[in-house]
């Protein structure tokens, strides 16, 4: 898996790829590091072939 920067400070946001396939966005919702959420992308839900990033993320839509 890689991750792509897209910005800087709160609202960054970084896509989680593996491969070509975009798994999910990891994004800092505010200045306080701890403010994150990670969301998969609707398609690699629904791709019978993904898997979760970790045991504690299930394949469901949102973190």
């Amino acid at each position: 898996m890689t991750t792509k920067p897209k910005a800087g400070g709160a609202g960054e946001t970084l896509e989680v790829r593996c491969g070509d396939k975009l798994v999910g966005l990891l994004r800092r919702r505010s200045d306080q590091i701890q403010d994150i959420e990670f969301v998969y992308d609707e398609a690699w839900v629904k791709d019978p072939r993904a898997f979760a990033v970790s045991t504690r993320m299930p394949l469901t839509q949102r973190w």
